[in-house]
């Protein structure tokens, strides 16, 4: 999938998080695709694109 990227900005803040202030990995991926909708939705519309086009097939 073309649209799908995280930077490292990102990946670090999770780590961050998740390694030296101790939270909970689900907690915090929770917390990302909450506040981030806008990043993640286009990828989930260009997956079910791909996928209903291979079905076609």
């Amino acid at each position: 999938m073309k649209l799908f990227t995280l930077n490292n900005e990102i990946e670090n803040q999770a780590i961050l998080e998740v390694d030296t202030k101790k939270r909970v990995l689900e907690e915090v991926v929770a917390e990302w695709t909450d506040n981030n909708k806008s990043t993640w939705q286009p990828w989930i519309d260009e997956a079910m694109k791909l996928l209903c086009n291979r079905k076609r097939y």
